[in-house]
C-alpha cells in the first residue's frame, strides 16, 4: 500500500468513526465522511442502528428505569447519547451508569424514582467491576 493510499485510508477511517458515533455535529461529520468518499446515507443508517442497539442494551440493564419511563425511555436516551459517545467494550455498563446520573440531574424526580436510579446505578457499577474482576481472576488463575 502506498503512502498516499494509507493517508486516504486514515482519513476515511477517521471520518467513518466520527460519523458512526454520531458526534454533536452530526451533519458536519456525515458531510466529512461523504467528502472522504464514503456513502453518507449508509453511514447515517448504520449510526441509527448503533443508537438503537445502545438503547436496547441500556434498557435491558436498567429494567426498573425502563419500566418507569415507558415509551419515554428511547427519547430520553437519545437526548443523553447526543453528548455521550460510545466508548468501547464497557459501553453498556458505562452508558447505564452515566444515563442514570444524567436522568437524576435532568429532572426533579419523585423520591421513588431517585431511589430506583441510585439502586440501578449501584448495581451496574457492581456488575461492571465484578465482571472485570472475575475475568482478571480467571486469566491469572490459569
Amino acid at each position: 500500500m502506498s503512502d498516499e493510499e494509507r493517508d486516504r485510508l486514515k482519513i476515511q477511517q477517521a471520518a467513518l468513526a466520527k460519523a458512526l458515533t454520531r458526534s454533536t455535529e452530526e451533519q458536519a461529520s456525515l458531510q466529512e465522511a461523504s467528502l472522504a468518499g464514503l456513502d453518507a446515507g449508509e453511514i447515517a443508517r448504520s449510526a441509527e442502528t448503533l443508537v438503537r442497539k445502545r438503547i436496547s442494551q441500556t434498557r435491558s440493564v436498567l429494567r426498573g428505569t425502563a419500566r418507569i419511563l415507558g415509551e419515554e425511555f428511547p427519547t430520553e436516551f437519545r437526548d443523553f447519547e447526543a453528548n455521550h459517545f460510545f466508548i468501547g467494550p464497557e459501553a453498556i455498563w458505562q452508558d447505564a451508569v452515566e444515563f442514570t446520573q444524567w436522568l437524576a440531574r435532568r429532572r426533579s424526580q419523585p423520591a421513588w424514582l431517585r431511589d430506583t436510579l441510585k439502586w440501578e446505578r449501584a448495581r451496574c457499577l457492581w456488575e461492571y467491576r465484578t465482571s472485570w474482576f472475575s475475568l482478571f481472576r480467571l486469566l491469572y488463575s490459569i
